[in-house]
């Protein structure tokens, strides 16, 4: 004869989640410990290793927002804006870039050649003939690529 977990009674099931004999007046389908909502919680080491691992979720993310931008490999370096290096001055036109070239000779300028650049539209943004641009880049001929370094002579 087995006896009820929570009485003195005959128990007359078994409950199929938690194994405990219980009589009806503990239980239908299972016993009334199981049927309790409060048997539903986590357990505190459950609970304790939720915790754990938000915790170490949110020190990751914390540490990926931290990593300095040389590690990144796509932003800019600390000595740059976003116009390039500190102190270099570059005004966008139409087409291309102007920017004083680094080993540029005085009255000269730079452009950066850009989807859709002739020589001819970019002889005629500076004013200056294809000839001209042609000589100071030493072209043989109008073939110019996308990203190219042109001198512009002023």
């Amino acid at each position: 004869m087995t006896i009820c977990y929570a009485c003195s009674h005959e128990a007359e099931s078994i409950c199929p989640r938690c194994g405990r004999a219980y009589c009806p007046d503990h239980g239908a389908d299972v016993c009334a410990y199981c049927a309790n909502p409060a048997s539903g919680v986590p357990s505190r080491l459950w609970y304790r290793g939720s915790v754990l691992a938000l915790l170490a979720t949110v020190v990751v993310g914390i540490w990926l927002l931290a990593v300095t931008p040389e590690l990144r490999g796509n932003e800019p370096a600390a000595d740059q804006g976003p116009e390039g290096p500190t102190g270099a001055t570059a005004t966008t036109v139409a087409g291309g870039t102007r920017t004083p070239g680094p080993t540029g000779k005085p009255g000269t300028q730079r452009h950066t050649v850009k989807l859709g650049d002739t020589l001819v539209s970019i002889a005629s943004q500076y004013g200056v003939t294809v000839d001209t641009l042609k000589q100071a880049n030493g072209l043989s001929s109008d073939l110019i690529q996308v990203g190219q370094e042109l001198t512009v002579p002023r």
